[in-house]
């Protein structure tokens, strides 16, 4: 049965096809199993409080409702591992690696049918960093701003201010892998007019602080996934 939301926004369908098929899901999923004895999906949020299943949230914004889950897989691999490895805590530290990469797709992954939009995301990428107006966009796209609108959502699935928002969060993270640039440094780099607003729109879109994920970031340098002895 098909979730309401997803009856609403078909996008979501993609996407989290897409996600479930990728790479990083694939990888990380047989591992998870076979280390916990527990089989992740994906699904949007719902309301299910089974107490067989763990369910973590994935930080990829509103627009995106995701949640991970495990639920214990009889006679498993991983069901007979003694260890004292936390499936929660993996899953916590991947929902939030999901969570990366899910952004990243979101603002990287679609083919826009239209020439504005293409024009339009053009100019955001040039002057990213700067402060845009609905109207500077429109005037590079070559178009009205309400057109634009209309037409960026269904090119993309997502408005132009959360795109724009998403960009900047994301060119965020890559300013944070740097230990010696300060965070209010990061933000007006990144285009955010205060810190304030980046922060706001970090934890909206990355599901924690700039600071927290910094932190995250260093601690997984050093984090090793390993599978116990059996």
């Amino acid at each position: 049965m098909i979730p309401p939301e997803m009856k609403r926004n078909p996008s979501l369908l993609t996407f989290v096809a897409k996600l479930e098929n990728s790479s990083l899901f694939l990888i990380y999923r047989n591992a998870f199993e076979l280390t916990t004895g527990y089989r992740l999906s994906l699904r949007i949020n719902g309301n299910n409080t089974d107490p067989e299943f763990l369910i973590i949230p994935v930080p990829v914004g509103r627009t995106f409702p995701l949640q991970l889950t495990a639920a214990k897989v009889e006679n498993s691999l991983g069901s007979n591992v003694k260890s004292q490895i936390c499936p929660r805590g993996l899953l916590e530290t991947f929902a939030r690696q999901l969570g990366d990469e899910s952004n990243r797709s979101i603002v990287e992954s679609f083919t826009p049918s239209s020439g504005a939009v293409m024009r339009s995301i053009d100019f955001i990428a040039e002057n990213i960093s700067s402060k845009l107006h609905l109207d500077g966009v429109a005037a590079a796209a070559g178009i009205g701003s309400f057109q634009l609108c209309r037409i960026f959502k269904r090119d993309t699935g997502i408005t132009m201010t959360e795109y724009i928002n998403r960009k900047r969060v994301q060119k965020a993270r890559t300013l944070l892998s740097d230990p010696y640039i300060q965070i209010a440094e990061i933000a007006e780099r990144a285009g955010f007019t205060s810190l304030s607003q980046f922060s706001r729109n970090f934890l909206k879109f990355a599901g924690e602080s700039p600071s927290e994920f910094r932190q995250r970031r260093r601690e997984l340098e050093h984090c090793d996934l390993r599978v116990a002895n059996r």
